[in-house]
């Protein structure tokens, strides 16, 4: 049978300015992993959202327009920073 490998995820959670980016980096640079800002990645979505006239709340509770007029700067960023 073979094994089926599953994509590793690193999270790493502190306090603003301790130095989570820095060490995510590192050690995504040291073993060739992808690394994605999440913190970035959520300011871009609201800015959208924002832009579009749409209440953050709507996106957190799943309202499927609102979710689907902001995942294009999310699909962007992602691509544009991998």
């Amino acid at each position: 049978m073979a094994k089926t490998y599953r994509p590793l995820v690193i999270a790493i959670d502190g306090p603003a300015a301790s130095g989570k980016g820095s060490v995510g980096r590192m050690i995504a640079a040291h073993f060739g992993y992808q690394y994605l800002d999440t913190g970035k990645l959520y300011r871009a979505v609201g800015r959208e959202a924002l832009a579009k006239g749409i209440a953050i709340s709507q996106v957190e509770q799943g309202d499927a327009a609102a979710v689907s007029a902001t995942m294009g700067v999310a699909k962007t960023y992602y691509i544009h920073n991998r």
